[in-house]
């Protein structure tokens, strides 16, 4: 009995495949190519220009010790701070005003403290800082304003009082200087008047024995 002959094309086992190249085995030594972990980064790192991990500014552990930006949209406000200086230095101004001199300054100040201080406060508003510094200003030129109109209202009552009451003898003082030519005399005199007139006000002192 004859043998029978292999099909063609080799499909026996151990036969080449169509083509005669034979299928590609294991790598010498027995191990297969590993593949990298799902989701992971490729086998010796990242690609080189590829940005770092997140967390971290240099490729390392993430750092809390950087600190975070600014992220306030807050803007400068200088008008609030001059409103509120300018409203102190009026205060302090008007506080003496006593002295007369010192009220053509807290007047003035305190008007500029006001429109700057409403000004600032416009700007806060708009999302500038400050806005406790503008509201500071207008309210120190206003009680600025008050004290200073306080103390003018007294110097014209009693600088009226005065004159109503002394403004006799103030005028004879006046014509004795000019007759005479002798201020000391003259001045003498007008005391010795001045002091018969708060006598004549307020009662004579007390008398001896």
């Amino acid at each position: 009995m004859s043998a029978t002959p292999p099909p063609p094309g080799g499909s026996g086992p151990g036969s080449p495949p169509p083509g005669g190249f034979p299928p590609a085995g294991p790598p010498p030594g027995g191990q297969p190519p590993s593949a990298p972990p799902p989701g992971g980064p490729p086998p010796g790192g990242p690609p080189p220009g590829s940005p770092p991990p997140p967390g971290s500014g240099d490729g390392g552990p993430p750092r809390w010790d950087v600190p975070e930006p600014n992220t306030s949209d807050g803007h400068p406000n200088g008008i609030a701070l001059g409103a509120l200086l300018t409203g102190i230095g009026a205060l302090v101004f008007s506080v003496v005003g006593i002295l007369v001199i010192p009220l053509l300054i807290a007047i003035p100040g305190g008007l500029v403290a006001i429109g700057l201080g409403i000004a600032g406060r416009r700007r806060a508003n708009r999302g500038a800082d400050r806005g406790g510094q503008a509201i500071g200003g207008v309210v120190t030129g206003v009680l600025a304003l008050l004290i200073s109109g306080l103390w003018l209202a007294g110097i014209f009552v009693f600088g009226g009082q005065f004159l109503d009451v002394f403004g006799d003898d103030i005028q004879e003082f006046e014509r004795c200087v000019e007759e005479t030519g002798d201020e000391e005399e003259c001045q003498r005199r007008f005391e010795d008047q001045v002091e018969r007139q708060l006598e004549d006000l307020f009662g004579s002192g007390p008398q001896d024995g």
